[in-house]
């Protein structure tokens, strides 16, 4: 059951297997011969990759180059004592919870796929969905989201478009005029309650489509912004009666479309992806600026709303919902500086290079700070901030002088 849980490979054997059944078996056209031999291959390396996680989840064998990410967080669970499994700002606990969540969610949206009849108009509220307790894993840290095999993605995609059209959302559309007024004449005919679940689930489809299903790029960002629209219109114009019910509450569902925390997240999200558009060969260098400007404001709105914000109680969620979009945003700011001065045309002149460097280093450095003790984020951006103090001027040995805190 553990293997099942954690991986979940046989189902998708077992998807090649009925594909390959339902194959003709005389007379095969080139085409038959074709999707047959795909159905071969992907039936193989289906139960190849879960030959390898029994093997490894049995400790029969120690490689871990399948499987390092799910692997390790597993042979930690197993070795260290609960007190560091709880401790709410370590590494290791978000991981935990983040990866505990996802394979809850891939059990749950495997067992629907094989319960229920896509072909019928029933559909799911979305506080019970699998779609929405996968936004909630990406919106935690998408960085734990493994594609169990070939056909992983496709399930997530399906699932998403049934969920999309049985609610009658707007997935497919773009967040345009014709889009708003189509929401404005929903909400005029049904109301709020009508209204809202349509509009939440068109966000979750976005933000899945976005993260799972686009790699990075321009495309991933696209869709991130329009979800990250839709929550500010929701907010500002759409209902603004029901989020200052929620801006005034003493705690928020960070899956609840109006309230502060899913903006947080949603931020946050939106501002990653634009970041891993800035390394070398996702974008073309002159669509960069643009992009800068945009880590700019978005970067200095979350760290003023955040500011703002009391501290949560519930140190798990606070970690996960204001440490770690503080954390972003402040590692996009340091972005901006240093991509300014190295993208300028023509070069700047020392000075003011040196200058942008330094302040890329400080961001970087605060950074650190606010994510979770032994994240790979805080190594990624030390280091960056140390390559900024050099840059700005500063020596190795001054750089190592002045660390941060972590």
């Amino acid at each position: 059951m553990e293997i099942q849980a954690l991986h979940r490979d046989h189902i998708g054997q077992k998807a090649w297997q009925i594909a390959l059944n339902a194959l003709p078996k005389d007379n095969l056209t080139a085409s038959d011969i074709a999707t047959k031999e795909a159905c071969e291959r992907g039936y193989a390396k289906s139960k190849k990759r879960g030959e390898d996680v029994a093997a490894q989840v049995k400790r029969e064998r120690n490689s871990t180059e399948e499987y390092p990410l799910w692997r390790r967080v597993q042979a930690l669970s197993d070795a260290r004592p609960t007190g560091l499994i709880l401790k709410a700002n370590s590494s290791f606990c978000q991981a935990k919870l983040a990866c505990d969540s996802y394979r809850k969610v891939t059990e749950l949206l495997e067992d629907m796929m094989h319960r229920y009849n896509f072909a019928s108009d029933n559909y799911l509220l979305p506080n019970g969905s699998p779609i929405t307790a996968l936004v909630r894993v990406i919106l935690h840290d998408p960085r734990f989201l493994f594609t169990w095999d070939d056909t992983w993605l496709s399930k997530v995609l399906h699932f998403a478009e049934h969920e999309n059209t049985g609610a009658g959302g707007w997935m497919d559309s773009n967040f345009d005029e014709q889009f708003r007024d189509s929401v404005m004449e929903q909400l005029r005919q049904k109301g709020w309650n009508f209204t809202r679940i349509p509009l939440v689930i068109t966000v979750q489809c976005w933000i899945i489509r976005g993260i799972m299903i686009e790699g990075p790029g321009i495309k991933r960002v696209e869709h991130l912004y329009k979800a990250l629209q839709v929550v500010r219109w929701a907010r500002t114009t759409l209902m603004p009666e029901e989020f200052a019910k929620l801006e005034n509450s003493d705690r928020y569902n960070e899956l609840e479309l109006l309230s502060p925390a899913f903006l947080l997240a949603v931020q946050k999200t939106y501002l990653d992806s634009i970041i891993e558009c800035m390394e070398p060969n996702i974008v073309a260098d002159d669509k960069k600026p643009h992009l800068l400007e945009e880590i700019r404001s978005e970067a200095e709105e979350l760290l003023l709303k955040v500011s703002s914000m009391p501290r949560d109680d519930e140190a798990l969620y606070a970690v996960a919902y204001q440490d770690f979009p503080r954390g972003i945003a402040h590692a996009a700011l340091g972005t901006y500086y240093c991509e300014r001065a190295y993208l300028a045309t023509p070069p700047l002149p020392q000075a003011e290079f040196e200058e942008l460097m330094k302040k890329s280093s400080e961001q970087f450095r605060q950074a650190v700070l606010w994510f979770p003790e032994g994240d790979e984020y805080r190594a990624r951006y030390l280091h960056l901030a140390l390559e900024g103090m050099i840059a700005g001027g500063d020596t190795l040995l001054g750089a190592l002088m002045e660390p941060s805190d972590s």
